[in-house]
């Protein structure tokens, strides 16, 4: 696999970062990172998305650990969308609001990026994992969102695997992508 391992007495460890990259080759309802390592302090995801839903220019992006869909989620943010700036909050909600990607009436080409960092992946502290991201695009000068905010999953780790996927019944396209990279 190209990665060096060292051994920490108990068990077999990649050194330096871990990182594993996916991107589409055709239309996914949901991108899933497994087999995150458990021992990893500090995870970072960074994404370029865009989704096929018809006559919407952006929709909302949201993400599940553990493929868990109780009302375990906890969120805030604040978003600016053409100029209007506005906040919301989920509590008790089935997934994580983490952004915004275009939809299918937006520019030809034009994807969504955004960043989402977790600090305590390994679990440091019982039944809470919190997270903080920043998500944007902006296609011409009238028609731009960022959407910056933070929140928590109310449950016990071990935590092993992410879920990102678009809101509605809508697919990401071919050449969406997310990079997971994590450090000890």
């Amino acid at each position: 696999d190209g990665l060096l391992y060292r051994w920490t007495g108990s068990a077999w460890r990649v050194q330096g970062n871990w990182s594993t990259t996916t991107t589409l080759g055709s239309s996914a309802a949901s991108i899933t990172i497994s087999s995150i390592p458990t021992y990893l302090k500090n995870l970072r995801i960074t994404w370029t998305l865009r989704s096929d839903l018809a006559a919407t220019v952006g929709q909302f992006l949201y993400m599940r650990v553990n493929a868990d869909a109780s009302t375990n989620y906890r969120w805030a943010i604040n978003q600016n969308v053409g100029g209007a700036v506005s906040g919301s909050v989920g509590n008790a909600t089935t997934q994580m609001l983490i952004g915004v990607v275009p939809g299918a009436s937006a520019l030809a080409n034009c994807f969504a990026s955004g960043t989402i960092d977790f600090a305590g992946w390994n679990s440091p502290h019982a039944t809470y994992l919190g997270q903080t991201f920043a998500s944007q695009y902006m296609q011409d000068t009238s028609n731009y969102w960022t959407i910056t905010g933070g929140g928590h999953w109310s449950q016990a780790g071990p935590y092993t695997s992410i879920i990102l996927f678009p809101a509605s019944a809508s697919n990401f396209v071919a050449g969406s992508s997310i990079t997971v990279t994590g450090s000890e």
